[in-house]
């Protein structure tokens, strides 16, 4: 199975998991109503059975304040500790602020024609994006942390791109202490971590 297949064997799965109310939840491994990211592992472990296993680290560090996911193909933000910088692993806002300004600042779109170097985005890209519900639950590589190389292990709500269907006003996002989905209100403040690669 090439890692392309792979990935959307891992997303249809993912997508299985996250059902709506009142359908079969089949991911559901020990029938407690809930999926855990165990039983996710354990699913996508099950899927991917006889794939050739990467040859060097999953993660590695850029240098420029990116991570490579090299299981993925994505880059991702990484985050330095604190709580009021553009990168730093406790900031929250609400879910607007993060798909607008934040985003932005990130990409490196910062009005200011007297710093022209400010419109250079992280790592010299500017297509950084707020990862969809999939992409964020794949790197819950380890319970219940991210990789260090991703930056400090904070506990914390993690937004996603993913508005709910049942209700507009909400958004997907990933408890990164427990590993679980949940949907909350938009106008909550949580953290959000940026981006870039494979649209899904």
């Amino acid at each position: 199975m090439t890692r392309l297949n792979a990935l959307i064997m891992a997303y249809a799965i993912s997508l299985a998991l996250t059902a709506p109310a009142g359908a079969t939840c089949s991911g559901d491994l020990d029938g407690d109503g809930h999926v855990t990211i165990g039983e996710l592992v354990s699913a996508v472990n099950s899927a991917l059975t006889g794939c050739d296993p990467l040859p060097g680290p999953r993660f590695v560090d850029n240098g420029n304040g990116s991570v490579t996911d090299n299981a993925t193909g994505l880059m991702w933000e990484q985050k330095v500790p604190g709580t009021d910088c553009l990168h730093c692993a406790e900031r929250e806002m609400d879910w607007s602020t993060g798909m607008g300004e934040w985003l932005s600042e990130v990409n490196g779109f910062i009005p200011d024609a007297q710093h022209p170097e400010s419109q250079t985005g992280l790592g010299g890209y500017t297509d950084w994006r707020v990862p969809s519900l999939a992409e964020l639950r794949s790197l819950l590589d380890c319970f219940p942390c991210f990789n260090p190389v991703l930056g400090p292990d904070v506990q914390c709500i993690y937004w996603t791109s993913s508005t709910l269907g049942s209700s507009p006003s909400g958004a997907g996002a990933v408890e990164s202490n427990y590993g679980t989905t949940i949907g909350i209100d938009k106008t909550t403040h949580q953290c959000v971590r940026a981006v870039r690669g494979l649209r899904r």
